[in-house]
């Protein structure tokens, strides 16, 4: 029996599928209700050496905004806001409830606050109180931004 062509990947109307991940679009971002294109970084209380590394070389006028969601001790004070503004021209915010997500701003959690993207808009909660680790990283917050 002869071998049979290799078929190349098609979809249903017969076309080509495309290889490439929806990301690799730039359309393809997350994007508030207003418009912005949402970055959503989480990191953990270590992860500051990445940040530098990160904000040191994304071009501050890249029309993005960036939010930075970090495990922080509830009932401590992050340093973050003093120590970021150092390598990025960016503003960099600590989010407040209701505060209009803008391009080319870097949000931060505040301590004891879940972070989420509403209608193009910031909204903050009490984290639940549920027995065991706490994980602010939650992509269920992030519904309203994509």
């Amino acid at each position: 029996m002869p071998d049979k062509p290799a078929r190349s990947a098609t979809n249903k109307k017969n076309r080509p599928r495309s290889r490439a991940s929806p990301s690799a679009s730039p359309d393809a971002s997350p994007r508030g209700e207003s418009g912005v294109r949402i970055v959503g970084i989480g990191a953990s209380a270590g992860g500051l050496e990445a940040l530098q590394q990160f904000f040191k070389s994304a071009p501050p006028d890249a029309g993005l905004a960036f939010v930075v969601v970090q495990h922080l001790d509830p009932a401590g004070h992050s340093q973050m806001p003093e120590i970021l503004p150092r390598f990025t021209k960016m503003p960099v915010i600590v989010a407040a409830g209701g505060m209009p997500v803008e391009t080319n701003h870097v949000y931060l959690n505040p301590p004891n606050r879940n972070i989420g993207i509403e209608r193009g808009r910031i909204f903050l909660r009490e984290p639940p109180q549920t027995p065991g680790a706490r994980l602010p990283v939650d992509f269920r917050e992030y519904r309203g931004s994509a």
